[in-house]
């Protein structure tokens, strides 16, 4: 990984915080839809409720919930970033909405469990999450820990066979690693990147040609 001053250490941060600003200014609007969008889809209208299983209204309430509970957290971070997106804290917006979504994952695959043996959403948003969000070593671990955790609670809570269990948590802890690689690959060549351009800044400015990548 590439070494940076400290002075080139604050100007990577602020780069990063920029770039995850500009992706979630856009993206949060978004998503906020899409979470409208589940809420409408799934809630349970009064003069189902009679004609349908139990345990299906029970998925479709969780699904509500969860979306619902998310949607309200979305939309305060889009306010925090787009209120404070440049400030002090700005580093950990991306973190935060990164951990948010995780957990939202985690969540709606627990509710799964009452329809249909599925974690399918946690497995996109992990993979998602990093490709998404500029993730440094430290906010990823923090936030696929979190996530992680929160998946285990959500099988134990909501999934009550033991063999459905077992074969859904390896599954976890596997795209929990393979996360956390790309999150490394993204940042490792984010740094790289920037250490390059901040070598050809240094030799512009004294005089030497910058070097073309071939």
């Amino acid at each position: 990984m590439p070494t940076l001053g400290p002075a080139k250490e604050e100007a990577y941060a602020r780069e990063v915080a920029e770039t995850n600003r500009r992706r979630l200014v856009l993206l949060m609007p978004l998503m906020a839809v899409v979470h409208v969008a589940h809420i409408l889809a799934f809630r349970v209208p009064a003069d189902e409720r009679a004609t349908l299983p139990a345990q299906i209204v029970a998925w479709r309430n969780a699904v509500v919930d969860v979306h619902a509970a998310t949607l309200a957290v979305v939309l305060l971070l889009w306010a925090a970033v787009l209120a404070g997106g440049r400030g002090r804290y700005a580093g950990l917006l991306a973190p935060a909405v990164a951990t948010t979504y995780l957990l939202h994952a985690a969540a709606i695959a627990g509710a799964d469990q009452l329809n249909a043996a599925s974690v399918t959403p946690y497995i996109a948003y992990s993979l998602g999450a990093p490709i998404v969000i500029c993730l440094g070593p430290v906010d990823a671990a923090a936030a696929y820990t979190l996530g992680l955790t929160a998946y285990f609670v959500a099988l134990f809570t909501m999934q009550p066979s033991a063999t459905i269990r077992g074969e859904f948590l390896p599954m976890g802890v596997t795209v929990t690693v393979v996360s956390l690689v790309l999150a490394a690959f993204q940042h490792t060549g984010r740094r790289r990147d920037f250490a390059q351009r901040a070598t050809q800044s240094r030799r512009i400015a004294h005089g030497v040609p910058a070097r073309v990548a071939h």
